[in-house]
């Protein structure tokens, strides 16, 4: 094995001084007296190569050795990368740099909702959201309605407008219950996000603590936080409905609309927010059925056959439940007839909504060859993203297939919307809504 030269060549370090202004990358201060740091260290064979090494300040270093667990490789080559970006692309003065800093915090996503590539309509609803970001006496805004009538969906789209309205937050924080609903961790990792190296986690170890030290930070500097499905932290009980689950919780969304917080907390969830309803910061926005017009939009949009009285037809049988109408119409997909819905019985009340995306699930299982099926029995049992390396191990030994092939069927898979594509050539399910719902006999 090859052994790591002991120091760095001149010449990447000169370069990563110059391209960093003799500048820490990390610290809001961007200190003049500096060190490199070597991204993934020498300890795991991080090799001495300008893409392993940053320009950072003596304090920020010593954090970062003491403190393992403070910033992943990638979010530190992020930091690397904002920095280095906003000296050189803007061309700006080093004083101008430095006060536009703040700004380049990069952004914490835990388990966002991946896009909905066939999202209509709602233009309406869209605008409200953007209406509660900019109005300082919005603190909390509240998107609430039943499973599958597109709360979290609705998020997405709005947070994908954010440059389209000029809306530009100092960071953003989006944090996923439905598949994470551990209390401790979310407030560790909102700390950890708040606090930029500043407290050191090992030593906040009650969940109050975490709570009363993200009450020291989260109104530093103008945030987007988004808190999607936070019903799974809520109470379901009568007299206590809505309530969270957690004082710690409470704490804090208590503490947000009585604070000079800046920006907004965006939140999806199917039940009320109790403990913040009736404060003048708080906002809420129903979610109900998806809209006729905007019905006819979504199998527009697909390439559905169909005339407006049928898809009217199917609009009310479905009653306007979103979930169910998406489902249906990526089924059918491009060219497919609308007619095919009546194989699916009409239901009569919103109980049976959800088990209305649970049949037409069922419908999908019979259309699948054995493969197909095979694939999604194996990709329901996982609870995060499956990559490569999980088909190389875990799905190709259990389903005789070539690779090429594989590919062609996972593709085949994504277009039919039962699986979609993530960051990083990841997959991951269509939302929470289905993830585990049927073909597991």
């Amino acid at each position: 094995m090859r052994k790591q030269p002991k120091t760095i060549p001149k010449k990447i370090k000169d370069k990563l001084l110059v391209e960093a202004m003799h500048r820490c990358c990390l610290c809001p201060e961007h200190r003049i007296i500096t060190e490199i740091h070597h991204i993934v260290p020498i300890s795991e064979e991080g090799p001495n190569t300008e893409d392993n090494l940053m320009v950072v300040c003596p304090t920020c270093h010593a954090k970062i050795e003491r403190i393992k667990s403070m910033y992943t490789p990638k979010q530190l080559k992020m930091y690397k990368e904002k920095w280095v970006n906003l000296c050189w692309e803007r061309k700006l003065p080093i004083e101008e740099c430095i006060k536009s800093a703040p700004g380049i915090l990069i952004f914490s996503f835990h388990n966002q909702t991946p896009p909905e590539p066939n999202f209509v309509g709602r233009e309406d609803m869209l605008e409200t959201i953007t209406k509660w970001y900019e109005s300082p006496d919005v603190k909390i805004g509240t998107l609430i309605g039943w499973g599958g009538f597109g709360k979290s969906a609705l998020a997405r789209k709005w947070y994908e407008s954010l440059k389209e309205n000029n809306i530009q937050p100092g960071g953003i924080f989006w944090w996923g219950f439905y598949r994470n609903p551990h209390l401790d961790r979310f407030l560790e990792e909102l700390l950890r996000y708040l606090a930029q190296g500043r407290v050191d986690l090992s030593e906040v170890k009650t969940s109050w603590q975490k709570a009363e030290r993200i009450k020291e930070f989260i109104t530093e500097r103008e945030y987007l936080i988004i808190l999607d499905g936070l019903e799974v932290m809520q109470k379901e009980e009568k007299e206590e409905f809505g309530a969270m689950k957690d004082r710690d919780f409470q704490e804090i969304l208590r503490y947000i609309p009585d604070s000079n917080f800046k920006g907004l907390c965006l939140i999806t969830t199917r039940f009320q927010l109790t403990d913040i309803e009736r404060h003048p910061s708080y906002k809420k926005l129903d979610i109900e059925e998806l809209s006729k017009e905007d019905t006819k939009l979504l199998f527009k949009k697909v390439g559905v056959k169909g005339t407006e009285e049928e898809i009217e037809t199917v609009w009310r049988e479905f009653g306007g439940h979103t979930l169910s109408l998406v489902l249906l119409a990526n089924y059918l997909g491009a060219g497919g007839d609308i007619k095919k819905a009546k194989e699916i019985p009409p239901f009569t009340s919103d109980k049976e909504a959800r088990g209305k995306a649970h049949k037409i699930l069922l419908w999908y299982d019979k259309q699948l060859d054995e493969n197909r099926r095979q694939f999604m029995k194996i990709f329901s049992l996982f609870r995060q993203s499956v990559g490569e390396e999980e088909f190389d191990e875990v799905f190709l030994p259990r389903i005789e297939m070539e690779p090429f092939h594989f590919k062609l069927m996972v593709d085949d898979l994504c277009q039919r919307r039962l699986i979609s594509k993530h960051s990083e050539f990841r997959l991951m399910t269509l939302d929470s809504q289905t993830l585990h719902i049927p073909l597991i006999p």
